[in-house]
């Protein structure tokens, strides 16, 4: 398979320096060396979809190894987490916010599009 490339590849570049262009009659040879090329291309990137999964990061390893230091730490990230998001909700308070909103102009960056 790789002396038929290449010696399709060496016809098309003697004939195509002869005649200054690709001659009739090549453009099956081309066509097949450019899919030739193409499928090789398929072959090198279904490669890079590999995905290691067992790779883990120095930053991650750090963490791990700070938290297996301080147990501690998980209970006061619990703390935060209690203090910022879980919260209980208000239905009075929901209502309110939500009649409260005032509607976003569709594009609010462009200074020139409003003339108010």
């Amino acid at each position: 398979m790789e002396a038929d490339l290449e010696l399709i590849h060496v016809k098309l570049r003697a004939n195509i320096q002869a005649a200054g262009s690709l001659p009739l009659g090549w453009c099956d040879d081309l066509a097949m060396l450019e899919s030739i090329h193409c499928f090789r291309q398929f072959e090198d990137c279904s490669k890079m979809g590999d995905v290691n999964t067992g790779y883990v990061s120095d930053h991650t390893k750090w963490i791990d190894e700070e938290q297996a230091k301080h147990p501690e730490w998980v209970a006061d990230q619990k703390v935060g987490r209690a203090l910022w998001w879980d919260k209980k909700q208000d239905l009075a308070t929901a209502e309110r916010n939500a009649a409260s909103k005032v509607p976003q102009k569709p594009y609010p960056y462009d200074v020139n599009f409003y003339t108010e």
